[in-house]
């Protein structure tokens, strides 16, 4: 796990140290804390209701132009997945990868210059991953990607040169997960509303 660690630091460290010396650089990193508040679902007499959690999300984006980006996102969180029918409750405790991508529109500066809003709309996936510990209540539950549709909006506020505050809403859709169990399955949809905060480094 050390060497690992290690490996992807200086991977990170050289692919910026390139970014910041090339010329007219159209990218930017991003890491945000966030809040992970999940809504409730209910089906096949089964109620899903996830724990709300905080998690962070890392970003890199690149600029086509003066309004389109792309975006690649990696964020992560730990919570419970608590189903309830008429009989009895399981918990599921389990990491959450996020892992998705994003076309970015940027709109015109305001303050002067300091301030961009921008939306955002992709796609990808949500991989949910039992946790081998005490916490979890059901035996069998399987590692489970659902897709997702993400959207969202936010600002950029520039504090220095390459600098930036983000704030946004980011909100991600997606079936609900069943662990590959009948007994917790739903057919319902999931949402989760994630508010970030965080701060960009531009080369």
């Amino acid at each position: 796990m050390r060497k690992t660690t290690v490996a992807l630091a200086i991977v990170m460290v050289t692919l910026f140290v390139g970014m910041s010396v090339a010329q007219d650089s159209k990218s930017d990193v991003a890491v945000s804390a966030t809040g992970i508040l999940s809504k409730n679902s209910s089906g096949k007499g089964t109620t899903l209701d996830p724990t709300n959690s905080a998690g962070f999300l890392a970003s890199y984006r690149y600029s086509f132009t003066q309004h389109s980006a792309v975006e690649l996102n990696y964020g992560y969180t730990r919570n419970s997945q608590v189903f309830t029918n008429a009989t009895t409750t399981s918990r599921v405790s389990n990491n959450v990868h996020e892992v998705t991508a994003a076309y970015v529109y940027k709109f015109g500066k305001f303050d002067g210059g300091k301030l961009q809003p921008f939306v955002l709309a992709g796609t990808g996936a949500l991989i949910f991953s039992p946790r081998s510990d005490a916490t979890n209540q059901v035996a069998g539950a399987d590692t489970q990607a659902k897709a997702v549709f993400l959207y969202g909006g936010g600002l950029d506020y520039k504090v220095m040169k390459n600098v930036a505050i983000r704030g946004q809403y980011r909100g991600l859709l997606y079936s609900a997960p069943d662990y590959s169990l009948s007994t917790l399955k739903t057919s319902a949809n999931g949402h989760v509303a994630e508010p970030t905060l965080g701060i960009v480094f531009r080369f």
